[in-house]
Parts: C-alpha cells; sequence; structure tokens
C-alpha cells in the first residue's frame, strides 16, 4: 500500500463486536504458531541500499513492494508499484551477496515492464483504461512468475492477481472468487488500497495464498489504539485442490499522534508447512511533518485448534517472532515485501525485507537481513 494521506485511513475507535461471531473455539493447548515455523529467534545479521535516483532502463529505481528469491537463478524478483508516475510498474531481477562486514551488496541486472495480457503497457494514472499498483511478486513453477496489484478505484479496477512470463511482462489476470471482486457500492469486498498486500506460491500445487492487508468490508471495522482487527489468508485452489479461508488477528494501531492518520495491516506473507504463516504487520503513523513512522513486526500464525468462525473459517493464532525496532533504528522504513534467502556465510537462514521508499530520491531503497535460528 502506498502511503499516502488520502488513502490512509483515520484512527476511528470502533468496536469489533457482532462484526465477525465465532463458535466452537476450544481453550485446548495446541502446537505453539512459532514451532509450526520452526523458528526460535530471529537476530540483525546486516543491511544494505540502492540509491533513491538509481536509473534503470530510462525508469527511477524505487517504490520496491515485494521480493523473492529464486534458487534456481540464485537472484531475487523485485516488483515496484508505481502507477504510471514513474513510467509504470516493472519488475526486476537482483543479486543480493553478504558481504565479510554484515552489508549488503544488491545489484539490479534486469527489469520488464509490467504490461496487460495483449501486450499493451498498464495505463498511466491520469489514462483511461486498466492501471495497477503492484504489491507483492512470487515466482512460480514452470518459469511462471506471480505478482498481485491493489488496482486502482477511480477507473474501478482492480485488486487481482496476475502471472506472466519474464520475457515480456504481459500479464494474464487470475480468476478470484466473488467475496474478493470490487464492489462499487463499498458494501463488501476488498477495501480501496487495503487488499491483495500478501501473495505466496505454492511450487508443488500451484495453488495462490493471498494475505489481504486490512478486514475485507464486511468483516468489520479497521484496528484501531485500543482494538485489533479481522483479515483473512486465502487460498486459491489451483484446477481440483480445495480452496481454504483463515482468519487471522491483526494487532491494533501501534501508536497514533492526535489529529494525524495511523493504521496497521498485512503486508506479507510467507506460507510454510502445516499450514503455518510468517506475516508482516506494518503499522504506520504520520508525524507533524507529513512523514510517516512504522512499527513493523513478524509474527507466526497457526490455525488454532478447533477454533471455527460461524462461516466454517479456520481461525488463526499467532506468536511474535520479532519487532524490526527492537533490532535496530528501522521505524523510517516502511518495509513490505519479504523472503527466504540464500543460506548465510554461517550457515543459518536468512530472511531479507525490503521497504518502499514512494519514490522519495532522498530515501534509499533499504535491504535488511534477518539470521533465522531454528528450533533444532
Amino acid at each position: 500500500m502506498k502511503v499516502s494521506v488520502g488513502l490512509w485511513s483515520t484512527v476511528l475507535l470502533w468496536s469489533l463486536a457482532g462484526c465477525v461471531q465465532f463458535d466452537g473455539i476450544s481453550d485446548t493447548p495446541g502446537p505453539s504458531p512459532a514451532t509450526g515455523c520452526g523458528i526460535r529467534s530471529v537476530r540483525l545479521w546486516g543491511q544494505g541500499t540502492l540509491p533513491g535516483e538509481l536509473s534503470l532502463d530510462s525508469g527511477v529505481v524505487g517504490g520496491l513492494s515485494g521480493i523473492d528469491y529464486r534458487s534456481r537463478h540464485d537472484d531475487y524478483l523485485l516488483i515496484s508499484d508505481d502507477r504510471g508516475t514513474h513510467g509504470g510498474g516493472k519488475a526486476y531481477a537482483a543479486t543480493i551477496d553478504f558481504l565479510p562486514d554484515h552489508r549488503l551488496s544488491v545489484h539490479v541486472a534486469d527489469s520488464i515492464a509490467l504490461r496487460q495480457a495483449n501486450g499493451r503497457p498498464f495505463s498511466r494514472e491520469q489514462e483511461q483504461g486498466p492501471g495497477t499498483d503492484a504489491e507483492s511478486v512470487r515466482a512460480g513453477a514452470g518459469g511462471w512468475i506471480y505478482w498481485s496489484s491493489e488496482g486502482d478505484s477511480r477507473k474501478e479496477q482492480g485488486p487481482d492477481v496476475y502471472r506472466m512470463r519474464w520475457r515480456d511482462g504481459r500479464s494474464f489476470r487470475l480468476p478470484l472468487p466473488s467475496r474478493l471482486l470490487r464492489d462499487p457500492g463499498q458494501k463488501s469486498g476488498p477495501r480501496d488500497n487495503r487488499s491483495f498486500e500478501g501473495l505466496w506460491v505454492d511450487q508443488r500445487t500451484h495453488d495462490v495464498w493471498l494475505g489481504i492487508e486490512a478486514p475485507l468490508i464486511e468483516d468489520g471495522p479497521l484496528p484501531t489504539l485500543t482494538s485489533g482487527a479481522w483479515t483473512r489468508i486465502m487460498r486459491l485452489p489451483h484446477r481440483r485442490n480445495r480452496g481454504a479461508d483463515f482468519l487471522y488477528p491483526l494487532e491494533p494501531i501501534a501508536r497514533a499522534l492526535p489529529g494525524k492518520l495511523a493504521d496497521n495491516g498485512l503486508s506479507e506473507l510467507l506460507v510454510l508447512p502445516g499450514p503455518a504463516f510468517l506475516v508482516l504487520e506494518r503499522s504506520g503513523s504520520q508525524q507533524t511533518d507529513g512523514s510517516f513512522r512504522f512499527t513493523t513486526r513478524l509474527f507466526c500464525a497457526a490455525p488454532k485448534p478447533q477454533a471455527t468462525a460461524s462461516s466454517g473459517t479456520r481461525v488463526l493464532e499467532k506468536r511474535l517472532v520479532a519487532n524490526l525496532n527492537d533490532l535496530g533504528s528501522f521505524d523510517s522504513a516502511n518495509f513490505e515485501g519479504v523472503t527466504f534467502g540464500r543460506p548465510l556465510p554461517d550457515g543459518r537462514r536468512s530472511l531479507i525485507l525490503v521497504a518502499d521508499n514512494n519514490f522519495d530520491e532522498r530515501q534509499p531503497n533499504r535491504f535488511l537481513v534477518l539470521a533465522v535460528d531454528d528450533q533444532r
């Protein structure tokens, strides 16, 4: 989601009561969510940047909102959420090397413009026709690349999920269940600019998982300073596989200044066996100068034993894995993408995050590497 004053939600002290009804919730202890993710702890390993004024193929590299590691190529896919102001949405292929002094060497090797299925570019903000607001990217099997877009409500388009080939960027829209289609009357479905932030693709089954940034309209209000909210993690089945629908508990807004904007939402997810979910939550708070400060947290979530909503939807419980602000001075970074990368030099798993600089040339494109200590 772009940091945009016009699109961020103000803090409203609403109650969740009566919005999502639950039954059959059991207090029987089950497997710890942290156990489900196989993570004992994460520690800061290192960081690196790309200049905010970096240009490639006549376009500025910025607005990086998604990242995914491709082990076969030993590279990383990146995606920009540019709606057209800076040349249109693009995907990038980059290499990231771990240097001995715990710094990163990041090199953007190639880029491709995101295009419609007919080969035409997605339109610019001021033009008619389909627009895009890319928020996540994942490598799929068979050379396919998947990406999600929050679309453009002004053009009554999106949100959508696409798959494409790298060679030309032609993107083919995937069918979505009706509940995830935009409702022009805003009575149900995804909220504007608060939708398809999280994306994951199962390499074996080809199923697509979506993490919705904020509650669907019918699921109740947004988080407040005093109350969390329920959003959804959904599996879109491929062919004959069954879908799945989980309710994920969002944290309350971390902090807010009087009269300023603030929110909290699901920014990205990784799907692990079980299933279990490693979820990136980001809470933003507008400052007196108009800038934003962020509280970014990683949670492990797993299904709560015997807990379902009245609709039969499974309920997730979660445990904090890390608060990034406890690991370093990262409250100015708008982290939106996360992926497991190649192993660190000491053999531990790497978890790599990328921050969206919102095309502010004064702000670098930041990359953060966390070392994952697995449970043994």
